[in-house]
């Protein structure tokens, strides 16, 4: 029974609390710019916005592929709330927003970084063998929202190796 009533308010409290607050100050002015409130977690296919699901989808060649291999789907969500600044006061400060994810615990547990992958050489013919890198490919989904705007999700793949990033592909 406990166990059933911590995990119904843990639901309840997810979607109601932010995970972190925190405020954005001007130290050169002491004044408030704004207010930043962060959540994140793991997520069902299910729970996701179908346009997040279609952005995703976008080089999928087969409809069995999303069920080929296990993916978690890391759920991050942002607020920034920039108060307005008075009449006659100078421009607010300029604001750059980063967003970092620290894969190192999840690259620590993969294969072993390097695999021999053989392939036949129609031109050739014959069959080769070489040592190459074994990659993950992580999928970004994300959009950047302007008060009641409602942009378009955008999509990257995040290549990385054991050794860390490799490279950024943009998706079309």
């Amino acid at each position: 029974m406990k166990a059933v009533l911590q995990t119904v308010f843990t639901k309840w409290a997810l979607k109601r609390f932010a995970d972190r607050n925190w405020t954005i100050r001007d130290t050169e002015r002491d004044e408030t710019v704004g207010v930043v409130s962060e959540r994140a977690g793991f997520r069902d296919f299910k729970s996701l916005p179908t346009e997040v699901l279609a952005a995703r989808r976008l080089t999928r060649e087969h409809a069995l592929e999303e069920f080929a291999r296990p993916e978690a789907v890391l759920w991050h969500e942002k607020a920034v709330v920039v108060e307005p600044r008075q009449q006659g006061t100078l421009p607010s400060p300029m604001m750059t927003e980063i967003f970092r994810l620290n894969i190192d615990p999840w690259l620590a547990h993969t294969d072993d970084p390097n695999r021999t992958v053989t392939f036949a050489d129609p031109d050739e013919a014959v069959v080769c063998s070489v040592t190459a890198r074994r990659v993950y490919n992580i999928n970004v989904v994300y959009r950047l929202r302007h008060a009641n705007k409602q942009p378009a999700w955008n999509r990257i793949r995040v290549v990385v190796s054991r050794k860390g990033i490799e490279r950024i592909d943009p998706i079309a």
